[in-house]
């Protein structure tokens, strides 16, 4: 387990940490390998090189589980940064300024400067700020609690609701509405710095997301990939005009709200033109 609020900072931001400190820094076994070392020292008879039905039945769920969840939130992520981006055209020059001088202008180097040295993306501090801005507004999921006896939730005017007998589930829509990425630049004697335990997009404690670090390095990875090269529109009015679709669009003034299936997505896909940036 990492114990200081700087390695917990690091997993946050998603950095590539030296290689020399990889496995080092860590004194406790990951979970599949904990759970695979269980299963093997539980045998009786060794000899064998299949596995049990029983353990089979479990752990195959189990694996394919986290690798839907993995890819299914962190994709919901990438249709939403492209999103807000376009629709904020100063950041994403900010966003482009900061990966010429990051990495140079020539675009075709960038996928050998990155295997070569993967390090550089530890120096795209806006980009992070970017990305937790968007998960900020469009977490793909959020955490439930099973509530109980005797724990109470307090609101701003100090009105206390039990919570036993009742599942606790936090509605990230309801409390977030503008895209600030500055917001996770400044220091703490700044209005705009967050609330302590309100930014919770991979959820806090024992709970919080396995892959966390592996998503966040997967963002700066796509994104900077994709956002000096291309220009992004939604195109809404012609996926309504295709599909037929009449009534009400929008929550709270949003056509891209989050959608349940799996994991939250934007509605109808978000569908898009994509263009080459002139």
């Amino acid at each position: 387990m990492r114990s200081s609020e700087g390695d917990y900072q690091r997993d946050q931001d998603g950095e590539v940490a030296p290689e020399v400190m990889v496995y080092e820094a860590i004194a406790q076994p990951k979970v599949i390998q904990a759970l695979a070392w269980l299963y093997d020292s539980s045998r009786k008879d060794k000899a064998g090189k299949t596995l049990e039905p029983s353990f089979k039945k479990w752990a195959i769920p189990q694996l394919r589980l986290l690798f839907f969840v993995g890819h299914d939130s962190t994709s919901a992520t990438i249709s939403y940064s492209c999103f807000l981006i376009s629709k904020h055209p100063e950041i994403l020059e900010m966003l482009r300024t900061e990966h010429d001088e990051v990495f140079g202008k020539d675009l075709t180097a960038l996928p050998k400067l990155l295997k070569d040295n993967p390090q550089l993306l530890n120096k795209l501090s806006y980009m992070i700020a970017v990305i937790k801005g968007v998960l900020r507004l469009y977490p793909p999921a959020a955490g439930f609690r099973l509530g109980q006896p005797n724990v109470y939730l307090q609101d701003a005017q100090g009105n206390k609701y039990p919570t036993e007998g009742c599942r606790i589930y936090i509605l990230h829509q309801a409390l977030h509405h503008a895209f600030i990425p500055e917001r996770f630049l400044v220091g703490p004697e700044d209005p705009l710095y967050p609330v302590r335990g309100a930014y919770r997009p991979f959820e806090h404690g024992s709970r919080n997301c396995l892959g966390q670090t592996l998503s966040m390095l997967d963002l700066r990875i796509t994104l900077a990939m994709v956002v000096r090269r291309f220009d992004f529109k939604v195109a809404y009015g012609e996926w309504d005009q295709l599909n037929g679709r009449a009534g009400s669009k929008t929550f709270q003034g949003r056509r891209e709200y989050q959608i349940g299936d799996g994991g939250a997505h934007p509605a109808d896909g978000m569908p898009s033109r994509v263009f080459l940036r002139k």
